[in-house]
């Protein structure tokens, strides 16, 4: 049965409906009983609860100016990483240029890592970007055989001749793209067993075959893991945030690894992304009074706008990646989410017969009154995808509304656009919600 969940023109004139905006305006509902998406806080309960009101503005504003850092200085030298660092903070940035080098065959992996992950914080297809299918082309390396099976080669067709120099980080990478564009069959067990065959006893991993452990690549392996559904107790992600804490030094953040002598920009982001991939809230992770947030906030160069590598001495200076780092740690503090979580969205663009109808003529009459599509488009969402809406959600699309209190009086409010926003962000989440445009 076609659902078309009827709404009264009062409550879509009251509904708060929230498009393409900045993370600092988007709001969320956590999906419970009687919450609506006004006047909350965008993402999980548990950063807010961690964080004060006050610290969280500055992260916002923060986060605002590493947006504009990256978009001034850094477009032509990291494309891929501005775009995501955009994402982060719910910016889309219009018309981009992408590289006929880059969305070749004949990249190398971890270019198609990022041009995947790009095109999704884009709203694009990266399954048809350009005439291309990259999920495919990043897909068809991984080595099938041999010792080194579950490994994506680093080119097209190159052989499975040596275990020297395969790139760690790489296969975080194709493995976070691949979970996060969906689409196409891999072997996923495969890959995570090679993965987790690179695993130093220390807990951590290197960036490549033979390296040493350090923070930032042990942090994408972690978010790899989470992305295939490993939690914070499962014991190679155990071991590799025990790993992680042994770097972090009094001041709060985390040193590269167990030789830096200070903390940086990169590796405080890059755990703090980590750890909100595995549910945790990076400010948790307290030492004393002082936080990952607070050591990260503490790297922000207010006269440039970007994050410094480090407080002092000849690495102290602004750069793309760590200010890259810097938002996606700010961004995975305010969200409760890392960037890679956030990248495996719903696209909630196709609608069942009767919404498509009402689209094609851009809106509907109800009560005598000409209802636009655009106040209704969460409607739709909702109405289209109301099999896939959480258990709680499924319950008041029945029931056709829900009891809320007002003025201390239980009182039924009839299924609206409001609720339908709720719903949607839910059970599918806030990117979803602004990707989609609703």
């Amino acid at each position: 049965m076609t659902k078309k969940f009827w709404i009264s023109t009062s409550t879509v004139a009251a509904a708060t409906i929230v498009m393409a905006a900045p993370l600092t305006a988007l709001a969320a509902s956590s999906g419970q009983a009687g919450t609506s998406t006004a006047g909350s806080t965008y993402g999980s309960t548990s950063p807010s609860q961690m964080t004060s009101q006050a610290e969280k503005k500055v992260e916002w504003t923060d986060l605002t100016s590493a947006v504009a850092y990256m978009n001034k200085t850094q477009m032509s030298a990291l494309p891929d990483w501005t775009l995501m660092v955009n994402f982060a903070d719910n910016h889309i940035v219009p018309d981009v240029k992408w590289s006929a080098k880059g969305l070749s065959s004949k990249a190398s992996t971890g270019t198609l890592d990022k041009e995947i992950l790009a095109a999704l914080a884009d709203h694009l297809n990266p399954q048809d970007l350009m005439g291309h299918n990259l999920v495919q082309d990043l897909a068809s390396r991984e080595w099938t055989s041999g010792k080194n099976a579950g490994y994506f080669a680093s080119a097209a067709g190159a052989p499975d001749t040596t275990d020297t120099g395969l790139s760690v980080t790489d296969q975080a990478l194709s493995i976070l793209a691949l979970q996060d564009a969906g689409g196409v069959k891999y072997d996923a067990a495969a890959a995570e067993k090679w993965l987790l065959g690179t695993q130093h006893k220390d807990g951590g991993f290197g960036y490549q075959v033979g390296a040493s452990s350090d923070s930032n690549d042990t942090a994408y392996v972690i978010e790899a893991l989470a992305s295939l559904g490993d939690t914070s107790m499962s014991g190679p992600v155990a071991k590799a945030l025990a790993y992680e804490k042994k770097l972090q030094v009094s001041d709060g953040g985390f040193l590269y690894d167990s030789t830096a002598k200070a903390m940086d920009a990169d590796s405080d982001g890059t755990v703090m992304d980590a750890l909100a991939s595995v549910g945790i809230a990076p400010s948790s992770w307290a030492v004393g009074t002082n936080t990952p947030v607070t050591a990260l906030l503490s790297l922000y160069n207010a006269k440039v706008g970007g994050f410094n590598y480090q407080l002092s001495g000849k690495y102290s200076g602004v750069d793309g990646y760590s200010t890259r780092d810097g938002a996606f740690g700010l961004a995975a503090s305010l969200t409760g989410k890392s960037i890679f979580e956030r990248l495996h969205y719903t696209p909630l663009t196709k609608w069942n017969a009767y919404w498509a109808a009402v689209a094609k003529k851009h809106g509907l009459w109800m009560n005598h009154q000409w209802m636009p599509w655009s106040a209704v488009k969460e409607e739709a969402a909702a109405g289209s995808y109301d099999s896939s809406l959480n258990a709680y959600w499924q319950a008041v699309v029945k029931k056709g509304g829900m009891w809320v209190t007002k003025d201390g009086h239980p009182v039924f409010m009839p299924w609206n656009e409001q609720m339908a926003h709720a719903a949607l962000v839910g059970s599918f989440g806030a990117d979803s919600v602004f990707v989609a445009g609703l």
